[in-house]
C-alpha cells in the first residue's frame, strides 16, 4: 500500500484494509489525508497537467504578433521524455486526443502523484502548505485556518500573495486584532523587498505598522500617511504605552538632531505629557536647551502653576548664562543680581525682607547673607527693603519719574504709560496695555499685511508648503474646481525657479518635489536641472587663481548656465542647440577625466542625459556616442545604443559609412532598414521563451531570420542537394510545371532556391511552392516579380508563409500546399485567419506589398492602429484615407485599374464587416469598444456599406451608458447579433440590471435607444421612491403623500405610461389609504391620466373611475364640513400650500369661457346622495366656481342631477354672450326675475364713466361688477341691454363671479371691435389687445388693463408685446431707415401703429401701466437699445428712437423702484452719449438728459455739450419749468468750472435765480477782498477801481439776496459795502479797515472819532461790546458829547453801558480837572438811572451834583437809598 503507484490498487488496499480495521490512527490519518490531497490534485498525469496549463496559458495569452520564421521546440522542454510519468503503464495507453478541453481546463495545474510511503515523512505544516496551496485563495479555508495563522502568513510570504495579504490586513483593520500584522512582520524575511514594500505601505495606510518598537522604521512607515505631525496621531489606535513610548523615542530623535522647534510642535499638536520630556531630560542631562524646553512646556501645559513659572525662569536663566548646578548663586557670584532677583519674582513666595532668623535665605540656594548683603551694596534702595536693619542709611522716598515727565516734556505722560502701577498720573485716554505688534488695535490700524505664494516657500526649499499654499490660493478663487490651466501655470513657475537655482540641491529638489505633488510628470525640470549640473562640472574643473578668483569664477559659471537654461526654456530651439555642445563637452570631458572607455556602457550611461534632453525638445538625436562607436567598428553598442533610445532610420544610417569595415556598413544596413520587423520578430521570440537557446551562434540566427541560411536545428539534407530538388518526380504534382517541394529537399539559401526554381517550367509558382513549404515570404515577393505571374496567389502565398507553425500546417492541411489555384476564397479565408490571431498589421503589409492600390489598405491600417497602439487621432485619419480611397475605388478609377485590384465592391464590403464584427467580438474593454464606435460614427462608415449593418451611432448612446453606470459581464456580441431575440435579451437584462442599482433615468434611456417598452421602469422607479418615502418620518405627513402621488402622475405622464397599468397603481393605492381626501385625490390622478391617454376602449372605464371620484370628493367635503380645516400636519408650516387641493386645478380658460354645458333644472333632484351629500356637493361646486372651473362643475351636477343657482347664472352669461339666448327670451325662469329685480339700479354719471377712461394700472384692476351702474353710451342699445342685465346677474352671482366678469369683459371688447364672442375668446390675446389699444375710444386703456388682468398671459410675454408696440412705433415716428430691416414683421405701416408718440409723448406712458411688471418692459426697452448700438451705423433717425426707449425705460424702472434697472438705463445713456456726441446731436443729448431727468449722475452731459460750446441749449424756452435742472447746473458750474463766472452769471440770470446770483457776486466781492488781505493798501487808481467793484459786487448781492427774501445776507453784503466803502474813503491817509483782528477792530472802534464810521466797523465785524471804551474815550475824555448824541440816535444808552462806560473812566488813574467835568455833565445829561448817578457823584465828591439831587424830585427816593446803606 505504501509504494502502490496506482491509485486504484491503493484505494481497493486502503478499503479492504479500513474494512477488517487493521490501518493503526496514524495510518488511517495518513490515508485520510491522501484522500483530501487527491481532492485538492485531481490530476495525476503530469503529461496531462501540462497541456491543460498550456491549454490555459493559450486561451489567457493576450494577442500578440506571431513571428513566421520561428516555431515551438515543445521537444526541449518536455520533461516528461526526461523524466517519464511515474504510472508508465497506466498512462501509455492514454492518447493525446483523450484530454478535451473541458477536462484539461479542470486539471489545469492541480498536479500530484505521490506514494504513501512518502507521505508518511510530511510534517503536518507541510502538509497543510500543500493543501493550502490550492485553498489560499478561499476565504472559508483561511478562516479554519485561523489557529495556524503563522502556518497562512508563511505561505503567503514565501509565495508574495500581496492581494491575500491585503485582504488579511482589512480583517485585521475591522476586528481590531493586530495579530496578522505581527505575523506578517516575523515572515518579512521570506518576502520579496517588493511585496514587503507593498504591503507595509497597505498597512500604514490602515493605521497599522508592522513593527511598533523599531523606532527609525516605524518613523519611515509614518511617512506614508502624513508624519509623526498628522492629527490625530498615527499610533492614536494603539494602547497608550505604545504611544508614550513613541513620544519618549521621537523626543530622543529630536534632542540628538537638535529639532527644538519640531518638538514643541510635536508636543503641542499631540499633548504629550511633561513627564516623558522630564524622562528624556534626565538622559540628556548635557543638552543645554532641553531643560529649559522641558520647563517651558510645562508653562504652556499648566500656565496657572506658580512653580512651573519660577522654575521655567531659572531654567530661562541657566540657559542665557549657560550656567549648571545652583543658578541664583551662580547670578549672584557673577554680578548679575538684578538679574537673579527678577529671576526670583517667579517664585511663588514673595520676597521679604531677611532678617537673622527669617527662612528666605533657602530661596537664593543657600548663599550666605554677608555674600547677599555686599552684593546688594550698589542697590540702596534694594538693600534696604532686604535687609532693614542694616547700617546703611535708607533712601528718603522720591518722586516718580512720570511725575518729573509732567509739564516737562513735549508729550502728555498722563496719556502713556497707563499699564505701569507706579504711574498715578493717568488719565482716563491712557492705554492700560503695554503695546506690541500684535496688538489688534494697532494691527487693524497700521498693520501691513501679505500673503504669501508658494513662490516664495519654492525659493526657500520648502515643497510641502509651496503645496499647501497654492492649493489655498486655488480654493480661495474657485472652491469647486482646479483647473489645469493654473496647475500648469504651477508646474512653469516651479520649473523657472528650479532652473534658476539648478546649484541650490534644497531649491532645486523643492521644485522637483512640488511639480510630483501636483501630480506631474517632472521629467522636464530633472532633466534641465541634471543638464545644467554636468555643464557646470565641467566648467569649474577648468577653475584657475586664488580662492576669491575661484569663488567668482562659479558663480560667473552658475549666472551663465541658469541665464543658458532660461533661455532654452523661453527660445527653445534657437537656445536650445548651443546647450546641447555645450552638454557634448561636458559629457565628453566627464568620460575623459574618469578614464572610461568611449564605447563602454558606463559611456552610453552617460550620454542618455544628452539624449533624453534631445528627445524633450524635439531636437535631432545627438550622435556623438554612436559616430565614437563607429570609428571604432563598435557595431553592438551602436545597435543597443540606437535600440535603447530609438534612433531614426535615416540618421543611423547616414552614420553606417563612419564605420571602418565595409561588411559591417553593408549588414548593418539591412538591419536597420528591417528595424521594425525584426523588433516585432524578437519580441515574440523573448515572450515564448525560445529563441535564446544556450550556445546558439547568434550570427546564424540573424542569417536564418532573413532568409539567407536554413535553421541547423531541421533535418539536415544531403550532399548533393541540387541532384535530388532536379530529379524529382512529378507524378504527384497536381500543379503542371511546379516542382514538389518539401522542408528536407529544399536548398539552404535564398540564391540554390532561385537557381532551383529556374529550371521549373513555371518558375514564379515554384518561388510560390517554396515560400509556402519553407515559410518564407521572400520567395513570394520574387514569384510577384515576375511578369506573368498572378497576383492573388502571390499574395496568398505571402500571407501563409508570414502564418505561425501550428497555423501553417493546419491551413496546409485543409487547402493544400498548391497556391497557384487559391482564389478570393481563399483570401478570405487567410484574411478570417490573421483577424483571429489578430495580425492584421501583417496583413495591412501584405496587401501594401502586392496591392498598393487597394482600398482596402487603410483599413486592415486601422484596424492595426486601434488594436495595437490604440492612436485614435491616428485612426481617426486612417478611417478618413479609408473613405476617400474607397470612394475613388467605386467612382473615379477606370476599369482596367479596378480589374487590377483583388475583388469586388460588395467583396471589400464584406470583409470590411467582418473585421469590425472581429473587433466588436474580440475586443477585451467596453471602453475600447466604445472608442472603436465613435470614430466609426464620426466618419459615417455606415455609408459604406450597401447591405444593412449595425447603427454605429445608436450603438455609441448605448454603449456610453453602459460604461458610465457601469454594468459588468456585457457581452457587446450580442447587441451587435443579426438575431434580434438575442439583442432584445441582452438589452433587458442591462436595462434590469440598471433597475437593481436604481438607475432609471440610464434604463429608460438605454430602453429607448434599444426600442424595448419602458414601462416597468417607470413603476419600478416609483415603487422605489414609495419604499423609501415610507421609511421616513414625512410618510405621515398627508401634504407629502399628495405630493408624491402629483409627482407620480407627473411622471406617469411623461413617460406615457399606459392606461392599465396607471390605473391599477392609483386604484390600488387608493384602497390602501383610508383619508376619502387622499382617495379623492388619486382617483382625479386616475382620471387624468385616462383621459389624456384615452382610446375607445377606456371611455367606459373613465365613466365609471369618474363616478368613483365624484363620491370620495363628496365624502372628503363631508369629512371637512364635520371636522373643520383644522389641519395639524407638520409639514404644513414648509409648504406654502396643504396640499388638499385638487391636482390638475389649472384649466383652459377658453373653454370654460365657451362651456354653457347643460342647464341644471330646478326640478330635478337627485335620489343617489343623502342630505348631507347634497350639501357637501353644493360646496364642492361653489369652490370649482370659484376657481373658475365651469365645465367641472356642470359634469358633476350633471352627475347627480343638481342645481346650482350660481351655476346657472354663469352659464345664462355665457349663453348671452355667444348670442344663443336673448334678455328676457330662452331664459330660466330664475333669471328672469332676478333681471326683474334688479331694474332699480341706478347708472353712473357721465363723470364717472370719463374717470374710468382715465384709470391707471391700479384703478383698472377695479372690476367691472365693482361698477355696478356704470353707463355703457359707447355700445348699441341692443349690446347695453345685455352688458346691463349681465350686470345684474353679475351681483346676484356669490360663487364664480370672477368667470363672469370675464364673460362681461370678452363680450365688452367683442362688442367694441364690433366682434363675436366666441372670436374674442379663441383669438390670441395681443391680437384682440392690438385691435382694442387701435380704436380711439377714451376708455380702450382699461378695457385693456382689465382684458390683461383676467388673461393667461404672463408679465414677461405681456412686456414682449408692449415692447415691440413701442419700438415700432417710435421708428415709424421718426422714419427709421432700419424699420424693414428690423421689424419685417409690419409691413403694413400706419395700420399697425397703435400710438404716435409726435402726437402725444403721454400715449406711450399710458402704455407703460399696462405691465403688470414694469422692470422687465424696462429691462426689454433696453435690450433693444443695446441691439441698436451694435450697429455699425446709426443714423440720427435711429438716435432718437434710442433716445426715447432709454427714457421710457427709466421711467418704467422708476415705476418699479428698481435701482439696477436704473443703473443700467445710465450705463446705457452715457454709451449713447458718445454716439450723440459724435454724431452732434446735442438736441437729443438734452432731451436725454431732461427725460431721465438724474442730474447729478450725468454731468458727463453737461461736460459734452460745455465742451462743444452748446451749453446754452440747456437755457432754451421750456427748460426753465425743470426746477431739479437749475440747480443742478449750477452746482455742475460751481464744481466743475468754478472760474467760469460769465456761465454761471447766464444761468442763474436766465432762470431767474436771485439767490445763486448773490451768491455768485458775494463770492466775487469776498475774493476780491482776500486780494488785499496781506497787503498794504495805496492811494492809487488801482485800488480804488477795485474798492468801488467790491462795493457794487456786495450792493447787488444785497439786492439779490433781498428779492429771495434772505435778508440775513443781504444785510450782511449791505455791511460789507459800507465798510469798503469806508475804506475807499480813508485811503489819503490810509486807515486800514478790512481785514481787523478783533483786538485790531476793538482798538479801531475805541479810538475813531466819528461814531457812524466806528459804527460800521462795529456792525461788520459784530463787535457790539466796544462802545464802552469808545464812549469813555471819546466822551469822557475827549469831551465830544457830539459823538454822545450821534450814538444815542442810532443805539439806545442804557443803564448797563452808562455804567460800564464809568467803570472804564474809574480805572484811569489821575483823570483831569476836564475829564471830571465831563463826567460830571454826562452824568447830569445822559444817565437818567438816579441810583447811579448818585453813587458816581459821591464816588467822585460831585456836592453840588448830590445837593441837586437831594433836593430835586428824587430827594425821597435818594434818603431811602442813603438809609438802605448804613
Amino acid at each position: 500500500m505504501l509504494l502502490s503507484v496506482r491509485k486504484s490498487t491503493r484505494d481497493f488496499i486502503i478499503k479492504e484494509l479500513r474494512s477488517r480495521t487493521h490501518l493503526t490512527k496514524e495510518q488511517d490519518d495518513l490515508v485520510t489525508f491522501c484522500e483530501t490531497l487527491c481532492k485538492h490534485y485531481p490530476c495525476q498525469s503530469y503529461k496531462a497537467a501540462m497541456a491543460g496549463l498550456q491549454q490555459q496559458d493559450r486561451t489567457e495569452m493576450p494577442p500578440v504578433l506571431r513571428n513566421p520564421g520561428i516555431h515551438l521546440a515543445d521537444k526541449r522542454y518536455n520533461l516528461s521524455e526526461e523524466c517519464g510519468e511515474i504510472d508508465t503503464i497506466h498512462h501509455s495507453d492514454i492518447d493525446q486526443s483523450d484530454y478535451s478541453t473541458e477536462k484539461l481546463e479542470i486539471q489545469s495545474g492541480h498536479y500530484s502523484h505521490v506514494l504513501l510511503d512518502w507521505l508518511q515523512w510530511w510534517t503536518t505544516d507541510t502538509q497543510q502548505l500543500v493543501l493550502l496551496d490550492t485553498r489560499i485563495g478561499d476565504k472559508v479555508w483561511r478562516d479554519k485556518l485561523r489557529c495556524r495563522l503563522d502556518l497562512v502568513v508563511d505561505y503567503l510570504a514565501r509565495h508574495n500573495k500581496l492581494d491575500i495579504l491585503k485582504n488579511l490586513v482589512d480583517e485585521a483593520t475591522k476586528s481590531g486584532d493586530h495579530t496578522i500584522i505581527q505575523e506578517i512582520h516575523c515572515q518579512a524575511s521570506k518576502m520579496t523587498a517588493f511585496t514587503f514594500l507593498q504591503i507595509s505601505h497597505y498597512c500604514v495606510q490602515h493605521k497599522l505598522y508592522l513593527d511598533q518598537s523599531d523606532f527609525p522604521s516605524l518613523l519611515k512607515q509614518m511617512r506614508y500617511v502624513g508624519g509623526p505631525l498628522l492629527v490625530p496621531h498615527p499610533l492614536a489606535s494603539y494602547p497608550a504605552h505604545i504611544q508614550e513610548r513613541f513620544h519618549q523615542d521621537f523626543t530622543q530623535y529630536c534632542v540628538q538632531n537638535n529639532l527644538p522647534s519640531l518638538l514643541w510642535q510635536y508636543c503641542f499638536l499631540h499633548r504629550v505629557q511633561p513627564d516623558v520630556l522630564s524622562r528624556v531630560a534626565q538622559i540628556s542631562s548635557d543638552i543645554q536647551w532641553l531643560d529649559f524646553f522641558v520647563h517651558m512646556y510645562s508653562v504652556a501645559n499648566n500656565p496657572h502653576s506658580t512653580i512651573s513659572l519660577c522654575e521655567a525662569s531659572v531654567a530661562n536663566a541657566a540657559l542665557a548664562w549657560s550656567l549648571d548646578g545652583a543658578v541664583i548663586p551662580a547670578l549672584i557670584g557673577q554680578g548679575e543680581v538684578l538679574t537673579a532677583l527678577a529671576t526670583l519674582v517667579y517664585s511663588p513666595r514673595s520676597i521679604q525682607q531677611i532678617s537673622p532668623g527669617s527662612d528666605m535665605a533657602s530661596m537664593f540656594g543657600g548663599l550666605s547673607m554677608e555674600t547677599l548683603e555686599q552684593a546688594l551694596q550698589p542697590y540702596p534702595k534694594l538693600h534696604v527693603a532686604l535687609f532693614p536693619t542694616s547700617t546703611i542709611d535708607k533712601p528718603q522716598n522720591d518722586v516718580t519719574i512720570y511725575q518729573l515727565l509732567k509739564d516737562n516734556a513735549p508729550f502728555s505722560p498722563s496719556r502713556l504709560f497707563g499699564w505701569q502701577t507706579m504711574h498715578r498720573t493717568t488719565g482716563e485716554d491712557s492705554m492700560r496695555q503695554l503695546p506690541h505688534f500684535s496688538m489688534p488695535e494697532l494691527v487693524n490700524r497700521y498693520a501691513y499685511t501679505e500673503r504669501i505664494r508658494y513662490t516664495y516657500y519654492l525659493r526657500q526649499g520648502r515643497p510641502s508648503f509651496a503645496f499647501a499654499s497654492f492649493l489655498a490660493e486655488q480654493l480661495d478663487s474657485d472652491p469647486t474646481t482646479l483647473s489645469n490651466k493654473s496647475i500648469l501655470a504651477a508646474c512653469g513657475t516651479a520649473l523657472w525657479i528650479g532652473i534658476k537655482n539648478f546649484h541650490n540641491p534644497q531649491i532645486s529638489c523643492a521644485c522637483v518635489v512640488f511639480t510630483e505633488m501636483l501630480g506631474q510628470n517632472s521629467l522636464l525640470i530633472r532633466t534641465y536641472l541634471q543638464v545644467g549640473q554636468e555643464i557646470l562640472l565641467h566648467l569649474n574643473s577648468c577653475l584657475t587663481g586664488n580662492i576669491d578668483r575661484r569663488k567668482e569664477q562659479v558663480r560667473h559659471n552658475e549666472a551663465e548656465i541658469a541665464s543658458w537654461l532660461c533661455g532654452c526654456v523661453i527660445h527653445q530651439r534657437k537656445q536650445a542647440t548651443f546647450l546641447l555642445g555645450k552638454l557634448e563637452e561636458a559629457i565628453s570631458a566627464s568620460l575623459d577625466k574618469d578614464t572610461i572607455p568611449s564605447t563602454s556602457f558606463e559611456a552610453g550611461q552617460k550620454w542618455t542625459i544628452a539624449v533624453l534632453f534631445c528627445q524633450i525638445l524635439h531636437l535631432q538625436l545627438t550622435t556623438r556616442f554612436l559616430e565614437q562607436c563607429c570609428q571604432a567598428d563598435k557595431w553592438l553598442p551602436f545597435l543597443w545604443f540606437a535600440q535603447t533610445h530609438q534612433y531614426p532610420k535615416e540618421q543611423l544610417q547616414s552614420l553606417l559609412y563612419k564605420f571602418r569595415s565595409v561588411h559591417l556598413q553593408q549588414h548593418l544596413h539591412y538591419v536597420i532598414e528591417n528595424a521594425e520587423t525584426r523588433a516585432s520578430d524578437l519580441g515574440q521570440v523573448q515572450s515564448d521563451g525560445q529563441g535564446q537557446a544556450k550556445g546558439k551562434d547568434v550570427r546564424s540566427s540573424l542569417y536564418v531570420r532573413i532568409g539567407l541560411k536554413k535553421d541547423a536545428d531541421s533535418v539536415e539534407l544531403s550532399s548533393d542537394e541540387e541532384e535530388q530538388l532536379t530529379s524529382v518526380s512529378p507524378a504527384d504534382d497536381n500543379d503542371s510545371g511546379v516542382l514538389m517541394v518539401d522542408v528536407d529537399s529544399a536548398p539552404d539559401d535564398v540564391f540554390r532556391v532561385v537557381f532551383v526554381t529556374q529550371s521549373s517550367k513555371c518558375q514564379w509558382k515554384s518561388l510560390l511552392q517554396y515560400s509556402i513549404v519553407l515559410r518564407n515570404p521572400l520567395f513570394s515577393e520574387l514569384a510577384a516579380c515576375i511578369p506573368e505571374a498572378s497576383g492573388l496567389p502571390c499574395l496568398c502565398g505571402w500571407l501563409v508563409a508570414m502564418l505561425d507553425v501550428k497555423e501553417h500546417e493546419k491551413f496546409l492541411k485543409n487547402y493544400g500546399k498548391f497556391a497557384g489555384k487559391w482564389n478570393m476564397r481563399h483570401l478570405g479565408n487567410i484574411i478570417d485567419i490573421y483577424l483571429q490571431n489578430n495580425w492584421v498589421s501583417t496583413l495591412a503589409n501584405g496587401f501594401h506589398i502586392f496591392q498598393p492600390d487597394s482600398p482596402i489598405i487603410p483599413f486592415f491600417k486601422f484596424s492595426a492602429e486601434f488594436s495595437e497602439r490604440r492612436n485614435l487621432s491616428q485612426c481617426k485619419l486612417l478611417l478618413g484615407d479609408f473613405k476617400e480611397s474607397f470612394h475613388m475605388y467605386c467612382h473615379e478609377i477606370t476599369a482596367d485599374e479596378r480589374a487590377a485590384i483583388f475583388g469586388d465592391t460588395d467583396w471589400f464590403q464584406q470583409v470590411i464587416f467582418r473585421v469590425l464584427q472581429h473587433h466588436f467580438t474580440h475586443t477585451q474593454s467596453l471602453y475600447d469598444v466604445l472608442q472603436l464606435l465613435r470614430l466609426l460614427d464620426s466618419e459615417s462608415i455606415v455609408l459604406v456599406f450597401k447591405f444593412e449593418v449595425p447603427d454605429f451611432a445608436r450603438l455609441v448612446r448605448m454603449l456610453q451608458m453602459v460604461v458610465n453606470v457601469p454594468i459588468p459581464d456585457v457581452r457587446f456580441s450580442g447587441l451587435v447579433s443579426s438575431e434580434k431575440s438575442e439583442v432584445d435579451g441582452e438589452c433587458r437584462r442591462i436595462v434590469d440590471v440598471m433597475v437593481a442599482k436604481q438607475m432609471f433615468h440610464q434604463a429608460r434611456e438605454f430602453a429607448r435607444e434599444a426600442g424595448l417598452s419602458h414601462d416597468h421602469i417607470t413603476m419600478a422607479e416609483v415603487k422605489d421612491e414609495k419604499s423609501k418615502l415610507e421609511l421616513t418620518p414625512l410618510w405621515h405627513s398627508t401634504i407629502v403623500r399628495q405630493r408624491f402621488w402629483k409627482q407620480c402622475a407627473s411622471s406617469f405622464l411623461k413617460y406615457k405610461l399606459s392606461v392599465e397599468q396607471a390605473t391599477d397603481f392609483f386604484q390600488t393605492e387608493a384602497r390602501s389609504v383610508e383619508s376619502y381626501q387622499e382617495k379623492a385625490y388619486l382617483y382625479q390622478l386616475c382620471v387624468q391620466h385616462m383621459e389624456t391617454l384615452a382610446r375607445a376602449d377606456t371611455l367606459q372605464l373613465i365613466d365609471q373611475t369618474y363616478h368613483t371620484l365624484s363620491i370620495y370628493r363628496i365624502r372628503a367635503k363631508m369629512e371637512q364640513m364635520q371636522h373643520g380645516d383644522s389641519s395639524d400636519d407638520f409639514m404644513e408650516d414648509i409648504f406654502e400650500d396643504d396640499g388638499s387641493h385638487l391636482p390638475f386645478d389649472t384649466h383652459d380658460r377658453k373653454k370654460e369661457l365657451l362651456n354653457y354645458g347643460k342647464m341644471p333644472r330646478e326640478d330635478e333632484v337627485s335620489k343617489e346622495l343623502t342630505e348631507e351629500e347634497t350639501k357637501a356637493l353644493d360646496l364642492l361646486i361653489q369652490e370649482l366656481l370659484d376657481n373658475g372651473q365651469v365645465i367641472e362643475s356642470c359634469r358633476l351636477a350633471t352627475e347627480f342631477h343638481f342645481y346650482s343657482r350660481d351655476l346657472v347664472i354663469i352659464l345664462t352669461c355665457i349663453r348671452l354672450a355667444l348670442g344663443t339666448v336673448t334678455v328676457g327670451e330662452s331664459m330660466d325662469m330664475m333669471m328672469v326675475s332676478l333681471l326683474a329685480e334688479s331694474t332699480g339700479h341706478r347708472r353712473l354719471s357721465v363723470a364717472a364713466t370719463q374717470n374710468i377712461g382715465r384709470m391707471t394700472k391700479k384703478s383698472s384692476m377695479v372690476s367691472l361688477a365693482s361698477v355696478a351702474s356704470s353707463t355703457w353710451d359707447f355700445l348699441p342699445a341692443g349690446q347695453e341691454k345685455t352688458v346691463v342685465s349681465m350686470e345684474a346677474l353679475l351681483h346676484n352671482c356669490h360663487h364664480g363671479n370672477q368667470c363672469c366678469k370675464q364673460v362681461l369683459n370678452c363680450y365688452i371688447i367683442a362688442t367694441v371691435l364690433d366682434k363675436g364672442y366666441e372670436d374674442v375668446v379663441l383669438d390670441k390675446e395681443f391680437s384682440v389687445l392690438k385691435e382694442l389699444l387701435k380704436t380711439s375710444l377714451p376708455q380702450r386703456f382699461w378695457l385693456a388693463s382689465e382684458f390683461l388682468s383676467s388673461s393667461s398671459l404672463t408679465n414677461s410675454e405681456v412686456a414682449g408685446f408692449l415692447c415691440d408696440s413701442i419700438v415700432y412705433a417710435y421708428k415709424y415716428s421718426y422714419g427709421s431707415e432700419e424699420l424693414s430691416q428690423t421689424d419685417p414683421a409690419h409691413p403694413q405701416g400706419e395700420r399697425d401703429l397703435l400710438f404716435d408718440p409726435a402726437e402725444d409723448r403721454g400715449v406711450a406712458g399710458q402704455f407703460v401701466t399696462l405691465c403688470p411688471d414694469s422692470s422687465i418692459l424696462g429691462d426689454r426697452l433696453l435690450e433693444v437699445v443695446t441691439s441698436m448700438s451694435e450697429e455699425q451705423h446709426i443714423s440720427a433717425s435711429l438716435l432718437s428712437v434710442q433716445t426715447e426707449l432709454l427714457i421710457l425705460s427709466h421711467t418704467c424702472h422708476t415705476n418699479a423702484c428698481n435701482m439696477e434697472g436704473i443703473s443700467h438705463v445710465l450705463r446705457s445713456a452715457r454709451t449713447i452719449t458718445v454716439s450723440l456726441a459724435n454724431t452732434h446731436n446735442f438736441s437729443l443729448m438734452v432731451r436725454l438728459l431732461t427725460g431721465v431727468g438724474r442730474f447729478s449722475e450725468m454731468t458727463y452731459i453737461f461736460d459734452s455739450l460745455k465742451i462743444n460750446e452748446h451749453f446754452e441749449l440747456l437755457l432754451k424756452k421750456g427748460i426753465e419749468k425743470e426746477n431739479s435742472l437749475k440747480i443742478a447746473l449750477l452746482d455742475y458750474l460751481k464744481r466743475y468750472h468754478p472760474s467760469d463766472i460769465d456761465t454761471y452769471d447766464m444761468v442763474a440770470h436766465n432762470f431767474l435765480m436771485h439767490r445763486e446770483i448773490a451768491q455768485m457776486l458775494e463770492s466775487r466781492a469776498r475774493r476780491g477782498l482776500n486780494k488785499y488781505k496781506d497787503k498794504t493798501l495805496e492811494n492809487t487808481t488801482e485800488i480804488k477801481t477795485d474798492l468801488q467793484n467790491i462795493v457794487q459786487d456786495f450792493t447787488e448781492a444785497a439786492e439779490s439776496y433781498y428779492k429771495e427774501s434772505c435778508l440775513r445776507h443781504a444785510q450782511t453784503c449791505l455791511r460789507h459795502a459800507r465798510l469798503v466803502a469806508l475804506q475807499l474813503q480813508h485811503l489819503a491817509p490810509v486807515l486800514s479797515v478790512l481785514h481787523l483782528s478783533p483786538g485790531g477792530a476793538d482798538k479801531l472802534i475805541a479810538s475813531h472819532p466819528k461814531f457812524l464810521e466806528a459804527l460800521i466797523v462795529s456792525e461788520t465785524y459784530g463787535k457790539k461790546g466796544s462802545w464802552p471804551n469808545a464812549l469813555c474815550h471819546n466822551v469822557l475824555k475827549g469831551g465830544d458829547f457830539r459823538y454822545l448824541q450821534d450814538f444815542k440816535s442810532h443805539i439806545k444808552l442804557t443803564t448797563a453801558l452808562a455804567s460800564e462806560t464809568i467803570e472804564k473812566f474809574q480805572q484811569e488813574q489821575n483823570p483831569s480837572a476836564q475829564s471830571l467835568n465831563n463826567l460830571k455833565k454826562f452824568l447830569e445829561t445822559h444817565c437818567r438811572d438816579v441810583k447811579l448817578k448818585y453813587k458816581v457823584a459821591q464816588e467822585f465828591g460831585f456836592r453840588d451834583l448830590l445837593t441837586t439831587m437831594e433836593k430835586g424830585d428824587n430827594s425821597s427816593y435818594i434818603q431811602d437809598l442813603v438809609y438802605l446803606a448804613t
